[in-house]
C-alpha cells in the first residue's frame, strides 16, 4: 500500500517546489513579461491572485487595467486604474486611460473628470478642448398613428444643441414642438429645454433642468414651467439616479420624485439593465410608475435598448425632464425598442419604434376610452 502512495507524494512536492512564490518580485517579473508579450489571461490570472495574497503596487495596478482594457472589459480597466491612482494620482498614463475608459463606457463625465488632470501637454497631444460653445447637435422627429376618430395622428420635433463650458460642466439647450387635433380642435406645443450637468466627483454628477411648455388650445393658451434636480452615481458597473421634479401648469402643481438603478453585465454584448420607480402627485389623483430599460451592443457600431414603462403618465417627465407627457390623453402603458447606429466616428443614426396605450378621459360618464397609438421615430447625433 505504501508504494502506492509514494509516487504521488513525489508529484505533489515536485510541483509545489516548482511554483514560483507570490511575493513583490516574482510578480512584477511575471506581470511584465506577460505585459511584453501580450498573455492578457496569464497577467491578470497572476496579478488577480497576487492582490489577493495582498500584494499590490502602481505597476501592478496599472498592468490589470492594461489587460482589461486590451480585452475590452473597460470596466475592469476602469476599476484597476483608479486603484493605481491611490499610489499616484498625477500619473499621466493612468489619467490617460482612465479617460478613455470614460469614453469606452459612455460616461463622458469620468472621461472628462480624467481629463481635467492631465498635464496641458497631454491634454493637446489628445485633442482634448475644455470648451466647446457647439459640442454636439441631435435632431429627432416623431410621428404617431392612433386608431380613435376623435384624434389626429400627432407629431413632434426637437433639436438640441450641447455646449462644453469647461470639463466639468455642460449645457444641453433643445427647441421642440408638439402638434395635433383634438376634438377638432387645433393643439400646438412649442417648448423650450435647459438641462446643466455638473460632475462633483469623478463618479457623481448633479443635474439642474428647466422646461418651458406654452399649449395653445384653439383660442385659449395656457403656460407650463418645470424645475428638476438629479443626482447620478456611477460605481463600475453600477449606476444610481436620484431624481425630482415639480410641473406648474396652468396654475396647478405637479410634483415627481423617482429613483433610478443600473447594472451593465460582462460580456462582450454589454447588455445594461435599467429600472426606475417614480411617484407624481397632482390636483387630486396619485400615480406610481415603473419603467424598465434593456441596453445592448450588437456590434461595436450598432446597438439597441428596449424599454417597457407601467403606470399612469398623466403630467409624467423623463430623461431629465426633457419628454413631458402633459396632454389630455394619458399614456397607461408603453413599449418599445430603439436602434443606434454610428455611421463615423462623429456621427450617430437612430430610430425608434413605440406602442402606446391611452385612455380618454370622457366627462360626465363613467367609462374611460382606451385606444392604441403606434409611435415612429428618427433622429441623428452629430459630435462637432
Amino acid at each position: 500500500m505504501v508504494k502506492y502512495l509514494i509516487i504521488p507524494l513525489l508529484f505533489l512536492v515536485i510541483k509545489t517546489s516548482a511554483q514560483e512564490p507570490i511575493n513583490y518580485d516574482s510578480t512584477d517579473s511575471i506581470t511584465y513579461n506577460c505585459y511584453l508579450s501580450g498573455d492578457w489571461d496569464k497577467l491578470i490570472k497572476t496579478g488577480e491572485n497576487a492582490l489577493a495574497h495582498n500584494i499590490n503596487f502602481k505597476r501592478l495596478q496599472q498592468r490589470l487595467g492594461y489587460a482589461y482594457f486590451a480585452k475590452h472589459d473597460y470596466f475592469a480597466a476602469q476599476s484597476h486604474y483608479e486603484q493605481a491612482l491611490t499610489f499616484d494620482q498625477s500619473d499621466p498614463d493612468t489619467q490617460t486611460y482612465l479617460y478613455y475608459c470614460g469614453l469606452n463606457t459612455n460616461e463622458l463625465g469620468n472621461a472628462n473628470f480624467a481629463a481635467e488632470k492631465m498635464p496641458l501637454e497631454l491634454q493637446q497631444k489628445l485633442s482634448i478642448n475644455k470648451s466647446k460653445v457647439v459640442e454636439a447637435i441631435d435632431l429627432e422627429y416623431n410621428y404617431k398613428y392612433n386608431t380613435t376618430l376623435t384624434r389626429s395622428n400627432p407629431t413632434y420635433m426637437r433639436v438640441g444643441i450641447n455646449s462644453q463650458l469647461n470639463l466639468k460642466t455642460s449645457l444641453y439647450q433643445a427647441l421642440s414642438s408638439y402638434q395635433q387635433t383634438i376634438d377638432g380642435t387645433a393643439i400646438k406645443q412649442p417648448e423650450y429645454f435647459l438641462l446643466l450637468k455638473r460632475s462633483v466627483s469623478a463618479h457623481t454628477s448633479l443635474n439642474i433642468g428647466y422646461h418651458y411648455i406654452n399649449t395653445k388650445n384653439g383660442n385659449a393658451m395656457s403656460t407650463g414651467n418645470l424645475a428638476y434636480l438629479g443626482l447620478n452615481s456611477s460605481v463600475n458597473r453600477y449606476k444610481f439616479d436620484l431624481h425630482s421634479s415639480i410641473l406648474n401648469d396652468g396654475g396647478t402643481n405637479i410634483s415627481q420624485f423617482g429613483i433610478k438603478g443600473g447594472v451593465t453585465l460582462t460580456g462582450q454584448s454589454e447588455i445594461t439593465l435599467t429600472s426606475s420607480l417614480d411617484g407624481v402627485s397632482g390636483s387630486g389623483y396619485n400615480s406610481l410608475i415603473f419603467a424598465q430599460s434593456a441596453n445592448i451592443r450588437l456590434s461595436k457600431k450598432i446597438w439597441s435598448e428596449g424599454y417597457v414603462t407601467l403606470g399612469n403618465l398623466k403630467n409624467y417627465n423623463d430623461n431629465n425632464g426633457l419628454y413631458v407627457y402633459n396632454l389630455v390623453d394619458p399614456i397607461t402603458f408603453r413599449t418599445g425598442a430603439t436602434l443606434y447606429v454610428k455611421l463615423t466616428n462623429k456621427f450617430t443614426l437612430f430610430g425608434n419604434y413605440g406602442y402606446e396605450s391611452k385612455q380618454i378621459e370622457k366627462l360626465n360618464r363613467n367609462l374611460n376610452s382606451i385606444y392604441s397609438q403606434q409611435s415612429f421615430s428618427i433622429g441623428t447625433i452629430w459630435k462637432l
